[in-house]
């Protein structure tokens, strides 16, 4: 990974000054997908799934998760094997009853001090359900 950074300085010669800052970093942790989307119809069943691997090298167990807000979803944590090892299935469901939209991000807490936690963003749009295509159905 590269950046650069700008620098502003009070020598009249060097207005600004370009940093590069550059090294190799390692993934953690898989996750897939990388952040949460439920999209729906209100009153249906809108949950996802995400699969969490640890990578071998930074093996970690997660010991607690939590929301931000908590409002507009539900969530659990079971372990699983996948085929790159062991890991976790983060099921993730929508609360919303009504029309809107919503954020919230999930803190999975880890026994790594590496990376204490890792965070899952949940993007949620729920649509009204349309009344007039029920109304019609119901009316044959």
């Amino acid at each position: 990974m590269k950046k650069n950074i700008v620098v502003s300085t009070s020598d009249p010669q060097n207005p600004s000054v370009t940093l590069s800052i550059s090294g190799m970093v390692e993934k953690f942790v898989e996750i897939r997908p990388k952040y949460i989307r439920l999209t729906g119809v209100a009153g249906e069943r809108i949950s996802t799934l995400v699969s969490i691997i640890p990578m071998k090298k930074y093996s970690f167990k997660i010991i607690g998760i939590s929301a931000m807000k908590g409002r507009d979803i539900q969530f659990s944590l079971a372990e699983k094997t996948f085929p790159e090892g062991d890991g976790y299935e983060l099921l993730v469901e929508n609360r919303k009853k009504d029309q809107g939209r919503y954020h919230d991000v999930l803190s999975l807490k880890t026994d790594s001090d590496i990376q204490p936690a890792i965070k899952v963003s949940v993007y949620g749009n729920i649509s009204k359900p349309d009344i007039e295509q029920k109304s019609t159905d119901s009316s044959e």
